[in-house]
């Protein structure tokens, strides 16, 4: 499974996406923590 962009992966309903998930890639990672596209904090 492949996401070019976390509106990408939200959009199918997969995100956050977690290392190790299929569709996980550092670069949606940007705090680099394991978690790509992570909700925003209010």
């Amino acid at each position: 499974m492949f996401f070019a962009s976390c509106e990408d992966a939200w959009r199918a309903g997969a995100a956050p996406l977690h290392w190790g998930q299929p569709g996980y890639r550092v670069e949606l990672d940007g705090n680099r923590n394991g978690i790509a596209c992570e909700a925003p904090r209010r």
